[in-house]
């Protein structure tokens, strides 16, 4: 698809068109790249005329004081243009880009194997600790309950001898003459 040359406009003429200063525009088309539409024709460097809107947007943007990182995250509804040059150099990138990813695939592969092992190893800490904690639990339980025995035994026999004695008081008063009760 050929384009019209009259749809490229130098960035001297963009200039005049929207007041925006040159080395404005060619640090907009640098920073925006994926969003401006531009190339190169000799030394010159040619805007589209689509993009011109886009720079506008841009400079008003940095006009209400917002930093690079705020305009691209204004920007992302945007279109994001892809320029094409040769099928060669699609191709290439494709290849590259695989390789990146299979290479990142194997990363994240190596990282998942590891948190895996890490949580493994956890689970047998935390299975290891809660034994230990419940065979404490039910020494403690089992030492409790011989306790509770013990005391209920002395409490049995504190008061079968509280008994004994007060029979044996009972019985020593019952015996006692009138007279010796004072």
């Amino acid at each position: 698809m050929q384009e019209n040359e009259k749809e490229w406009y130098s960035l001297k003429e963009i200039e005049r068109i929207t007041g925006i200063s040159v080395p404005s525009l060619s640090r907009y088309a640098d920073e925006f790249k994926y969003y401006i539409k531009d190339r190169k024709s000799g030394n010159k460097r040619l805007v589209h005329i689509e993009s011109i809107p886009l720079l506008k947007k841009i400079k008003s943007y940095y006009g209400d004081h917002l930093n690079t990182s705020e305009i691209h995250e204004r920007l992302k509804e945007t279109p994001v243009i892809i320029d094409v040059k040769d099928e060669k150099d699609v191709m290439a990138n494709q290849t590259e880009m695989m390789d990146e990813l299979k290479s990142m695939k194997e990363l994240f592969q190596q990282e998942i194997q590891q948190l895996k092992e890490t949580v493994i190893t956890q689970q047998k800490y935390i299975d290891e600790r809660m034994n230990e904690r419940d065979k404490i639990l039910m020494e403690s339980l089992r030492m409790m309950k011989e306790q509770k025995k013990a005391v209920a035994e002395v409490s049995t026999t504190m008061e079968d001898m509280k008994e004994e004695t007060k029979d044996e008081s009972s019985h020593e008063r019952n015996n006692k003459k009138w007279w010796k009760f004072w």
